[in-house]
C-alpha cells in the first residue's frame, strides 16, 4: 500500500509544511518518495493564487520503473495523479486507450491507465476500474481537483476541507499531524463504541471526513473559498438485477458454513442457531464441561467425555478426578469409557496414576488404592466391586489386582 498526502490553497503555505506529516506514511512507500510543488492559478482561475504541495511514497508492485513514479503529470501537463492501489484489468484497458491512438510512456503502469484514461474520458471513467484504489486526480481542462475511492472501499481516502484549503491523505494520522488541533466528534465516537468501527463518511475527528466507498468528490475553487459535491458512482443495489434476496437462505447458507466450523471445536458440546427478525443469526453455544484432569510435568489439560484434550486454560477442576502420567502411556478415550460405563466407581476416585508397566492406580475417595492391568478390565472391577461389600474392604488399604483372579492384599501407604 502506498501513501500519499496533498495540500492546495488559496493563501501561500509552507510548501514543506507537510513533510513531517509525510514521515509518519513513508513506511508505506519505501520504494520512491516524491514531491510535487505546483501553482495552479495559470489553469484553474486567474483571480486566485492557488498554491499546491503533493507528496508521495511509492510501493512498487506492477511497473518497477521510475517512469511509473508518482506524483504521475500527463504528457499535455494538464493533469496530476496521485494513484493508491491495484487496477486488476489495466491491461484490457491499456489496450483499449491504444487503440484510440494514445501514447503511453510506462510498459504496464497501471496508474498511467487512469491518468491517460481519466484525462480522456472524464472522471466516470473509474467505473471501468476493476480493483482497489484511491485517487486524487487534478484536472486543469475541468478545474477541478476529483477524489475517488473504490467500490467497496477497500482503499481509504481521507480529506479536510477549511475556508480556503482542501488537504487529502491515504492516512488520517497524517492529515491530524498537519493541523495544530482536532475536536472528536462525540457521534463517531458513540458509534465505534457501539459497532467497534466509524462508518464513512465520518471519522473519530470532527474536522476530517472520508470518502464513502464508490464515491466521487468534486472540489472547485472560487472567490469565496472551497466548493465541492459529491455523488456515488456506484451502489450494490443497483447491480442486484432485481433478484430477490431470501434472508432466510441466506441465513441457511451461513449456517452450514458456521456449523461445519463449530463442529470442528473439540470445547463445543452443543450449539443453536437463533435467526431474529432484524437478519442478525444468533449462536447460542454450550461449552463441554471437562472430566477430569490430565497433570503433566505441573501443567494442566482438561479431558472431556470423549477423551479428547480440551483448551480450556483455567477450570474449576476441584471435582475433577487427576490424571498422571506420560502421555504415551495414557489412552484417554479408554479412560473416559470406563467412567461412562460405571459411573458410580468413577465418582469414588480421586487420582489415577498410569505407570510405566501400564497398570492403572486407582487412588479412592475413601483412600484406598486399587491397581490393576486393564487387560479383562470389566471382570476385574466386578471382583473389585464385590470385595467392597464385604468387611475385608475395610482391614486393608491397598488392592494389588494386576494378576487375573489374584488379590494381594496389604496396608501398604501409596501416593502420588
Amino acid at each position: 500500500m502506498c501513501g500519499f498526502i496533498g495540500k492546495v490553497s488559496i493563501n501561500k503555505f509552507d510548501l514543506n509544511s507537510l513533510d513531517k506529516p509525510n514521515e509518519l506514511i513513508e513506511c508505506r512507500g519505501p520504494d520512491s518518495n516524491k514531491k510535487l510543488k505546483c501553482n495552479l492559478k495559470e489553469f484553474f482561475s486567474e483571480d486566485l493564487d492557488l498554491h499546491c504541495a503533493l507528496l508521495f511514497n511509492r510501493l512498487s508492485i506492477i511497473d518497477l520503473n521510475e517512469s511509473a513514479d508518482q506524483p504521475m503529470v500527463s504528457p499535455d501537463n494538464k493533469s496530476i495523479i496521485l494513484f493508491n492501489g491495484e487496477i486488476y484489468n489495466h491491461k484490457e484497458l491499456r489496450n483499449e486507450l491504444i487503440k484510440h491512438n494514445i501514447k503511453f510512456s510506462t510498459s504496464h503502469s497501471d496508474t498511467e491507465v487512469a491518468l491517460l484514461g481519466i484525462s480522456t474520458f472524464g472522471i466516470d471513467y473509474v467505473k471501468k476500474f476493476i480493483g482497489q484504489f484511491s485517487i486524487v486526480f487534478i484536472d486543469y481542462k475541468s478545474k477541478k481537483i476529483f477524489l475517488v475511492r473504490d467500490r467497496v472501499g477497500q482503499k481509504p481516502l481521507f480529506y479536510k476541507v477549511s475556508k480556503d484549503s482542501l488537504i487529502f491523505s491515504s492516512n488520517l494520522k497524517s492529515i491530524i499531524s498537519s493541523e495544530r488541533t482536532y475536536s472528536i466528534d462525540n457521534d463517531a465516537l458513540n458509534e465505534y463504541i457501539d459497532l467497534g468501527v466509524v462508518t464513512s463518511p465520518k471519522t473519530i475527528f470532527s474536522d476530517v471526513m472520508k470518502l464513502k466507498p464508490g464515491e466521487i468528490i468534486e472540489f472547485s475553487f472560487n472567490d469565496k473559498g472551497v466548493v465541492s459535491s459529491n455523488r456515488l458512482y456506484w451502489v450494490i443495489e443497483d447491480h442486484l438485477d432485481n433478484q430477490s434476496f431470501n434472508i432466510n437462505e441466506f441465513s441457511n447458507y451461513n449456517r452450514n458454513k458456521i456449523k461445519k466450523k463449530l463442529e470442528q471445536i473439540n470445547e463445543i458440546d452443543s450449539f443453536m442457531f437463533e435467526l431474529k427478525e432484524n437478519g442478525h443469526l444468533i449462536i447460542n453455544i454450550i461449552e463441554k464441561k471437562p472430566r477430569m484432569v490430565w497433570i503433566n510435568n505441573g501443567k494442566k489439560n482438561y479431558i472431556d467425555g470423549d477423551g479428547l484434550i480440551l483448551k480450556y486454560s483455567k477450570v474449576n477442576d476441584q471435582n475433577l478426578i487427576e490424571v498422571f502420567g506420560d502421555k504415551s502411556l495414557i489412552n484417554f478415550k479408554k479412560l473416559t469409557a470406563l467412567f461412562n460405563n460405571r459411573k458410580k466407581f468413577a465418582s469414588s476416585i480421586k487420582q489415577i496414576e498410569v505407570k510405566n508397566d501400564g497398570s492403572w492406580l486407582f487412588i479412592m475417595k475413601d483412600n484406598k488404592c486399587v491397581n490393576l492391568l486393564t487387560k479383562k478390565l470389566d471382570k476385574v472391577l466386578n471382583i473389585f466391586e464385590d470385595i467392597k461389600m464385604l468387611e475385608i474392604y475395610d482391614n486393608f488399604s491397598y488392592f494389588d489386582m494386576r494378576i487375573y483372579e489374584r488379590i494381594y492384599l496389604s496396608n501398604k501407604q501409596c501416593s502420588i
